[in-house]
């Protein structure tokens, strides 16, 4: 198969690129702040505005730090001076900060223009899948790779919101392109570049830390007969260098650390992550900033065991199932299918090839992936975002098809994934393809929803008043203010509409709310609020562990 030429390559990126770039600008100016964007948003506007990393360990610095330059200069954000801001209470302050936008009428365009660094972020990563694919196949295998990225709805889904599992996805697929660069050429300089990239995926994710030794690792496996000096100079670089890069991140944001109320809340969730085991230890002795090293607590006291709820099983904890079983429920039947001919094809390309492809993808791939079944936190496929991407790349092996053979699939991967981009959109971190169309039934918490819809829920509310709501919101934001939840509601007063969440309904209420399982939903709500409408108390004994399809009528019914 002869190769494409770079101008027609670069064209059919821009025509991937274009409409995932609109439809990701219209369901980031249509969708509410969701929960984790709250606590960026807060985060990263004290650190842009005020030059302070006193919010900083919800998450690394590099993600929210980046997308906060934006709304500062654009959107006139609210940063009220509170006692959460003296006492460093990220939580606390994220309330004050979201109630100060919303009540002033900032908060939708503030949170607009913190998504387009993230969204941009998006497409990037469908660039470099494509450069990383070209070089590992062909062209023709980096667009394949680059188009089930950029037409997959569930990553449009995340990639639109201030999404943390992008960017770390974005660093991921970077670390690999650098590390085969590396390998054609093993100068220091290309080390240096390895090394900063590890460094920045270090600003933008604390599990970051798992590349350092898979790096490190494939570095010296893969460097037979290189001169030793220059190997053990490398290998000096790749430990230093990204500690050094999260310094040099830290620092120029805030250029004096922390001090006070703040830094004594850093230090004691420190010094109680470190008593906790010898891992949380080991990575805590790291000569890290104490901003960066307080996020790295923050996650290992916050990572225990969760509900979770996927294809009508409910558990608590981890399954190592969750992940693979995930991407078949919210992946389109052409991108799985894509995968694995992608994976399969690898049998058929040269033997020197397919061992590059190895060494770059394996290795990362299969550690966080291996890390993922470990860690307790079954919360969606958007922990996975980086395996997947990788694997889209792996997927770039169908360019060496022959040329009828290769015609017949991308056509009908195009079609396939430019279907459920039509079909996803506005809706698309909600979305999932037949068989599972009704997603409530079949997925919760971030396969679904993540508070997006909550703007769709308070302009119902302001047209058909609910008497209790019970949804997945940031604190601070009050989609339906004064209305009781339906947990805690008498069942005698769930008279008229009722709106409640997919998570709550099978994750974090799923036995109070179990009864409301058995009834059937008038609405759905961008995919992940349902609407109940009583025409009577309902009856409120048990129900069924998967929620009702929904209703015929315009009345809820118990099945």
């Amino acid at each position: 198969m002869s190769e494409v030429p770079r101008p027609v390559a670069l064209v059919v990126l821009s025509v991937l690129c274009a409409p995932f770039l609109v439809l990701g600008l219209i369901q980031a100016d249509r969708d509410a702040v969701t929960v984790d964007e709250a606590v960026d948003l807060a985060a990263g506007l004290v650190a842009i505005d005020r030059h302070d990393l006193r919010m900083n360990p919800e998450h690394a610095l590099l993600h929210h730090a980046l997308p906060g330059i934006l709304p500062v200069l654009v959107a006139d954000p609210i940063l009220p001076d509170t006692e959460a801001y003296d006492d460093g209470d990220w939580f606390d302050y994220t309330d004050d900060v979201v109630r100060a936008n919303d009540e002033a009428g900032r908060l939708e365009r503030v949170v607009f223009w913190f998504r387009i660094v993230p969204l941009a972020i998006g497409a990037v990563t469908g660039l470099l899948i494509y450069a990383l694919g070209a070089r590992l196949v062909n062209r023709i295998g980096g667009l394949v790779a680059a188009g089930l990225w950029l037409t997959t709805p569930y990553v449009l889904g995340i990639a639109h919101l201030s999404s943390l599992d992008v960017s770390f996805t974005c660093a991921v697929v970077a670390v690999a392109l650098l590390f085969d660069r590396w390998r054609e050429d093993r100068t220091d300089g290309r080390a240096l570049a390895l090394a900063a990239m590890v460094g920045g995926a270090l600003l933008v994710r604390h599990t970051a830390l798992v590349l350092v030794p898979v790096v490190g690792i494939s570095v010296l496996v893969t460097a037979r007969g290189a001169d030793r000096r220059a190997l053990l100079r490398q290998i000096g670089l790749l430990v230093v260098v990204p500690v050094a890069v999260v310094w040099l991140g830290y620092r120029l944001v805030d250029p004096t650390p922390v001090d006070g109320p703040p830094r004594d809340r850093f230090e004691a969730l420190v010094d109680q992550a470190a008593d906790a085991g010898p891992v949380q230890a080991a990575v805590l002795a790291v000569p890290m900033p104490i901003e960066w090293r307080a996020g790295f607590a923050h996650l290992a006291e916050t990572s225990e065991g969760r509900p979770a709820y996927l294809l009508g099983e409910s558990w608590t904890g981890s399954r190592s199932w969750f992940f693979p079983a995930s991407a078949a429920v919210k992946l389109p039947l052409t991108a799985s299918v894509g995968l694995l001919l992608g994976l399969g094809g690898w049998a058929f390309v040269g033997r020197g090839q397919r061992r590059r492809a190895a060494w770059v993808l394996a290795p990362p791939a299969l550690t966080l992936l291996a890390f993922l079944v470990a860690q307790p936190l079954d919360l969606g496929l958007r922990l996975a975002l980086p395996v997947l991407g990788l694997g889209f790349v792996a997927v770039a092996s169908l360019g060496r098809l022959e040329f009828r053979p290769l015609v017949i699939v991308a056509v009908v991967l195009a079609i396939g994934q430019a279907g459920a981009s039509v079909l996803g959109h506005p809706d698309s971190l909600a979305w999932t393809p037949p068989p599972f169309s009704d997603g409530y039934r079949a997925v919760s918490d971030g396969n679904i929803e993540l508070g997006q819809a909550n703007s769709a829920l308070r302009d119902r509310h302001r047209n058909n008043p609910f008497v209790a709501v019970s949804a997945t919101a940031p604190r601070g934001y009050d989609a339906v203010a004064g209305v009781p939840t339906v947990e805690s509601a008498d069942a005698s007063a769930l008279v008229g509409d009722v709106a409640v969440g997919a998570t709550q309904l099978t994750v974090t209420h799923r036995d109070e709310l179990s009864w409301l399982r058995a009834y059937c939903p008038v609405d759905v709500l961008a995919g992940a609020v349902l609407v109940y409408r009583f025409d009577a108390p309902p009856d409120t004994a048990p129900g069924p562990d998967t929620p009702a399809a929904p209703c015929a009528g315009s009345v809820s019914r118990r099945g």
